[in-house]
């Protein structure tokens, strides 16, 4: 079983887990907005999870990583991103796309998405441009693997 604990933006003193979030020392409650987007790209880690598990051994520990809020957001998931296969990455992108987006979505949303930042708020362009560089995909399909996630959840 793969498990990514990340520290996050605490609202203050009174803040609560979210649910699903272990208690352990040093991390805080993630934003619904950043908790989605990393719920998004770890879906693309367990589309590969038969392959994951008939690789890994029985014993291993979960995965921590530490995706600071204070990092700039096109670099904020590289320490996560550092982690994993790109190849396979690229491969859970388009099979996410291909099968959760019509095509003509797909060939509509590709131009517009060079206009990312004129309709999404910071951090989520940045972040969305800066995983999508780092895994050589395409903005418009980043865009659309977000929509992919939001129209699902």
């Amino acid at each position: 079983d793969l498990v990514c604990i990340c520290p996050s933006l605490r609202t203050g003193p009174a803040a609560a887990r979210s649910p699903g979030c272990p208690p352990a020392a040093g991390y805080s409650v993630m934003g619904p907005a950043a908790a989605r987007a990393f719920c998004l790209w770890g879906l693309l880690v367990l589309q590969g999870g038969e392959v994951a598990a008939a690789t890994a051994p029985p014993a291993v520990a979960p995965l921590q990583c530490n995706v600071s809020l204070d990092s700039p957001a096109e670099e904020r998931w590289l320490p996560v991103l550092r982690h994993f296969d790109p190849v396979f990455l690229r491969a859970a992108v388009a099979r996410v796309i291909d099968e959760s987006v019509p095509k003509w979505v797909h060939e509509v949303i590709r131009p517009i998405a060079a206009e990312l930042e004129s309709f999404m708020p910071q951090p989520f362009a940045g972040e969305i441009l800066g995983l999508c560089e780092a895994l050589g995909v395409s903005l418009g399909d980043g865009v659309l693997l977000n929509l992919a996630y939001e129209y699902t959840a």
